[in-house]
């Protein structure tokens, strides 16, 4: 799920024709005066050779006809590019039967319809969906708008034929479960919802965003089922709502620069973006509380259970993380205690155990992930402890060194997540995948995957091999650290587990430096108990060293 983008990230859509986008100011007017059947005429330049009105549709401009005169009455030679074509002539004329608007294309016209929902020769109208209940829902679905990405998002291109409609199916079902079942989150989004943009999707994952400028319109992949769009509309217009709130009530020092975890993001997060996360994902873990207890088949069910059990976990975690933060003004620590406080009574209600667990690792897993991606242990420390092991000395008793911000390029995230994920639908998917990646004689054809396979299957020994042997190949294959440390804390040592997980960064460096020390090759294993054995674990459900750190150079 995304984060609200702020204002100032401008941009998007495609190639302009104009030097700047104060063309969009002209087509805004058009709009409003079309939308209050006011008459008038601007001009408005072209973009990529189509005339837009926003919230409206598009005009295609007619091919030239010979000899035709491409001079436009009411033309600003100051709007104009000298290589693109010139601005259309927009011109609105009350009559008995309503406004009529035409759009001049130098000597050709287009006339559009008095009902500018429905198609006509020139003018593709922006989709719309309604689905009534109790309550009407009334979108926009725009794959038109240049700035329907409010910034620099990456939307979709125009849907294609046979993609509306799969919109259309399932926002319908997705309005009557959040009637059904989620009455307080349908009265909210039947009042604020307005647009919903087509984003594309990414490998291993849906997208999601808004923008603070654009309340109520909610930028998105299509989600594999209603429930899934339900948490996403939820999540997005949480956004929204905490935006306008921030217009008028400021929570957060804009000019703090430390940066902190964010358990839904790979990458640091000023202050303000973590309550603006918290907040959202609030909504995100509320929505599966309530959704778990609905009707449904046990997949969908343990779907439930799990991502309310990962969302409470992840967002309790990052609550506490964004309280040891000095940027919060008196306002933003009340509005942060009060959801703490609903935080901290859902932590007692019951969880199935396969669902609580699989959510526990994953949480874990992100975090260990995170460090692993952003933090940089002292390098003079790394050195001294990786040449005390080649002297054969004890580890210092002090395992705790400084750590910067420094946020390198990582390469794709591990297949576990998506892999636990399927698990959860389908607890036997996991074990088939296991026996098919096997051959006649029983060697993985994936190496890679059949290790993360045995790892959520539960084949801990196997599991705990592979990791070990991919460290021995590729000691520079983080990731494999954390899987070791998943593996520990179920079936080995705790204590090891929750260093693994906690500081997988200064394991990481350690045993790499140990390796270009040493003539031979370091076990990992014996250097993770060398550096944490006998050493209380600094507990994985703390918010440790997860946050505060100012970016470099500041």
């Amino acid at each position: 799920m995304g984060d609200t983008v702020p204002a100032e990230r401008r941009g998007g859509g495609g190639r302009r024709h104009v030097r700047d986008d104060s063309w969009y100011l002209a087509a805004l007017a058009a709009s409003a005066a079309i939308r209050a059947a006011e008459p008038f005429e601007i001009a408005v330049p072209l973009v990529e050779g189509r005339l837009v009105l926003p919230t409206l549709g598009v005009v295609l401009a007619p091919e030239p006809t010979p000899g035709a005169s491409t001079d436009v009455r009411g033309e600003d030679p100051g709007m104009s590019d000298p290589v693109a074509p010139p601005p259309a002539l927009v011109r609105a004329e009350g009559g008995t039967s309503g406004l009529r608007v035409r759009v001049w294309f130098g000597g050709a016209v287009v006339t559009l319809p008095t009902d500018l929902g429905k198609a006509a020769p020139g003018w593709r109208p922006i989709s719309r969906i309604a689905v009534s209940g109790r309550l009407s829902l009334r979108v926009l679905l725009d794959d038109v708008d240049p700035f329907r990405g409010g910034g620099d998002l990456a939307t979709a291109h125009h849907l294609e034929e046979g993609q509306e409609r799969d919109w259309r199916d399932l926002v319908e079902r997705c309005w009557h479960l959040l009637e059904r079942h989620h009455p307080e989150s349908s009265r909210e989004l039947a009042a604020g919802l307005r647009a919903l943009v087509p984003m594309a999707r990414r490998v291993g994952g849906n997208r999601s965003a808004t923008h603070s400028d654009a309340f109520g319109s909610v930028a998105l992949s299509l989600p594999a089922d209603a429930a899934q769009l339900g948490a996403v509309l939820v999540h997005e217009f949480q956004h929204s709502k905490l935006s306008a709130l921030l217009d008028l009530v400021p929570l957060a020092d804009g000019n703090d620069p430390a940066r902190y975890y964010a358990p839904w993001r790979n990458d640091p997060r000023p202050a303000g973006a973590l309550l603006q996360g918290v907040y959202a994902h609030l909504a995100v873990a509320d929505f599966w509380r309530r959704q778990r207890w609905q009707s449904g088949d046990d997949a969908e069910r343990a779907t439930a259970h799990f991502e309310f059990a990962l969302w409470l976990i992840q967002t309790h975690f990052a609550a506490r993380v964004l309280a040891t933060s000095p940027a919060l003004n008196p306002a933003g620590r009340h509005f942060l205690t009060t959801m703490s406080r609903r935080l901290s009574r859902w932590r007692a209600e019951p969880i199935p155990v396969r669902e609580r667990a699989l959510a526990i690792d994953a949480a874990a897993e992100h975090r260990a992930q995170w460090r692993l991606r952003n933090l940089r242990a002292d390098p003079v420390f790394v050195n001294n402890l990786a040449e005390e092991w080649a002297a054969g000395g004890p580890a210092p008793a002090r395992l705790t060194p400084e750590t910067e911000l420094c946020p390198p390029p990582l390469g794709p995230d591990s297949p576990r997540a998506g892999l636990r994920r399927a698990a959860v639908r389908d607890p036997d998917l996991v074990a088939r995948r296991l026996s098919r990646s096997q051959d006649g004689n029983g060697m993985a054809r994936d190496a890679i995957l059949r290790v993360e396979l045995a790892d959520i299957a539960g084949e801990d020994d196997a599991a705990k091999l592979g990791y070990r042997n991919r460290l021995l190949d590729s000691p520079r294959h983080r990731d494999a650290w954390v899987g070791l440390g998943l593996v520990e804390r179920r079936s080995g040592d705790p204590g090891l587990a929750e260093w693994l997980l906690c500081r997988p960064e200064l394991v990481h460096a350690v045993y790499l430096r140990i390796r270009q020390l040493c003539d031979g090759v370091a076990d990992p294993i014996s250097v993770a108990r060398w550096l944490f054995e006998g050493r209380p674990g600094p507990g994985y459900d703390e918010p440790l060293d997860m946050g505060g750190w100012r970016p470099l150079g500041d």
